[in-house]
C-alpha cells in the first residue's frame, strides 16, 4: 500500500512530493555464486546447501506495529530447501495477517521524497573524477 502526499509546504521548500507506504519486504542475497550456476527461488535452498552460493535473507517491515507478528517470523537457521520452503510460508502468513490488520491499526511512513532539481551547482563538481584522472 502506498500513498502520495502534495503537503501545504512552505514557498522555499525543495519537496515535491512525499510518498508514504506500509508493506513487507523479503529481501534474498545471493553472494559468491559459482559462474553458470541457474539462480531461480525454487532453487535458493539448493545452492547455498550444496555450497554453489552464500545465501542470506531478511524480512523488513513499515508502517505496522502488531508485535504478534512477530511470532510468525522464522528464526536464524542454516538455509536449506527446507528453510526456503518455511521462509516463503511465513511472509505469506505475514502478508495475510497484514491484509487483514484493521486500516486505523497502521501508520504509514514516508519511504520516498521527491525534490526539486539542484539549482546553481557547480559543473566542474560532478566532473572532479575525471579531472583527477586525467592528471
Amino acid at each position: 500500500m502506498d500513498v502520495d502526499s502534495r503537503e501545504d509546504l512552505p514557498a522555499n521548500s525543495h519537496v515535491i512530493q512525499t510518498r508514504y507506504g506500509v508493506g513487507i519486504r523479503l529481501m534474498i542475497k545471493v553472494s559468491n555464486i559459482e559462474f553458470g550456476t541457474d539462480v531461480s527461488f525454487g532453487a535458493i535452498g539448493a545452492i547455498s546447501e550444496l555450497n554453489l552460493a552464500n545465501v542470506e535473507y531478511s524480512i523488513s517491515g513499515i508502517g505496522f506495529a502488531d508485535r504478534n507478528l512477530l511470532e510468525l517470523l522464522p528464526g536464524p537457521q542454516n538455509i536449506k530447501q527446507e528453510t526456503v520452503r518455511n521462509l516463503e510460508k511465513s511472509f505469506n502468513d505475514i502478508c495475510k495477517r497484514l491484509e487483514q490488520t484493521d486500516v486505523n491499526a497502521l501508520s504509514p511512513q514516508a519511504y520516498k521524497i521527491r525534490v526539486s532539481e539542484a539549482q546553481n551547482i557547480d559543473p566542474t563538481i560532478e566532473t572532479q573524477a575525471i579531472v583527477f584522472s586525467a592528471r
